[in-house]
């Protein structure tokens, strides 16, 4: 039984690391250190997404990162906010996840968009069920605007790893399971 548990842990954070990998690790996106994530869109700017105090904040950089705008509190949530990632689509709209601790003690995964012509999204939206905690988003958008996010979600004695799918012009579809392992 333990040796069951082991390799189904394993195989947990093998099939993350792939995931994340596969989502995060694109040409314009690369990761950075302490929970900062940076994009650079078709102009070359930089957008860095981070958290700090508990909220998710967002600059830019316009000469390569020589200097940066002031923070932005992107997040202003009643929770705890952490683990930020970020990506660009083709147009240079802005797409960031993260992970938020809520009052009532879930974790859930929270969406907010940069729209080059309207500015931010007013609230960040939750794209994750709310059946358990969900950590460690990871994003990303492909020519289209389809925008993808997984995560890991945590029930009890079991986690997986759930998808979700933002389809330009439509919306939402509903949140599918890639991988679950019992423990």
């Amino acid at each position: 039984m333990f040796r069951k548990s082991i390799v189904a842990l394993l195989l947990v954070i093998l099939s993350l690391s792939f995931i994340y990998c596969a989502l995060a690790l694109d040409a314009s996106s690369f990761n950075t250190e302490n929970q900062q994530r940076v994009a650079k869109d078709s102009l070359g700017n930089l957008h860095l997404v981070y958290a700090s105090q508990g909220e998710i904040f967002y600059q830019e950089s316009s000469d390569d990162g020589e200097s940066w705008d002031d923070p932005v509190n992107i997040s202003q949530t009643e929770g705890k906010s952490d683990y930020p990632a970020i990506a660009v689509d083709s147009e240079d709209n802005l797409y960031v996840v993260w992970d938020e601790f809520t009052p009532n003690g879930n974790y859930i995964i929270l969406f907010k968009k940069f729209s080059v012509d309207k500015g931010w999204d007013d609230k960040p939206a939750n794209v994750s069920t709310a059946l358990a905690w969900a950590w460690y988003p990871s994003i990303s958008v492909d020519s289209k605007g389809n925008v993808r996010v997984t995560w890991l979600e945590v029930l009890p004695r079991q986690m997986r790893v759930l998808y979700k799918k933002y389809i330009s012009g439509k919306g939402w579809e509903s949140v599918a399971k890639v991988l679950g392992v019992i423990l």
